[in-house]
């Protein structure tokens, strides 16, 4: 573990995977408090996951977390496309998409199928609400773990069964 990931997290006895977030605030706190004071930009935030300030939330499901990653490294396969939450959920695409034909997965095998199961992400980005941007929020810290290595994507997967379910 990095001295940054050690600045981030601390050590717990009493949890299932005993490292948890030391600032309850984090970048995604800030991103959600941003869109309940502006909830009309919700879908510009969602349409630039990369740029726009609260886009955080709805970020690729890729093992960076960035567009530079959206297509498995792994296939060649052009429409196998890493989606955000939304994407992955609804399957749905825009008729005007150069990726419209895409098949959207998580860069994590094990998630993929569990994000479409789960109810409480909104299948339209269009239907997004102020009450759904905690589980946007739960989901990217849950990645941001799997990125630093605090949990495996089994462990994660193990978790969302128990909260969808």
């Amino acid at each position: 573990m990095t001295d940054e990931q050690k600045d981030r997290y601390d050590y717990r006895d009493d949890c299932d995977d005993r490292w948890f977030v030391k600032d309850e605030k984090d970048l995604y706190d800030s991103a959600i408090n941003f869109l309940a004071a502006n909830p009309e930009y919700i879908r510009e935030a969602w349409n630039d996951p990369m740029g726009h300030y609260s886009g955080k939330l709805f970020r690729p499901v890729t093992w960076k977390g960035g567009l530079d990653s959206i297509h498995l490294e792994s296939s060649f396969d052009r429409n196998i496309i890493c989606g955000c939450l939304t994407q992955i959920r609804g399957g749905r695409r825009n008729n005007n998409d150069v990726m419209s034909d895409a098949d959207w997965v998580s860069y994590w095998p094990e998630l993929t199928e569990l994000i479409k199961m789960d109810e409480r992400i909104p299948m339209d980005e269009d239907t997004i609400e102020l009450d759904d941007l905690k589980v946007f929020a739960e989901y990217q810290r849950l990645f941001d773990r799997i990125r630093d290595g605090l949990i495996t994507p089994n462990k994660a997967a193990d978790r969302l069964r128990t909260v969808i379910s």
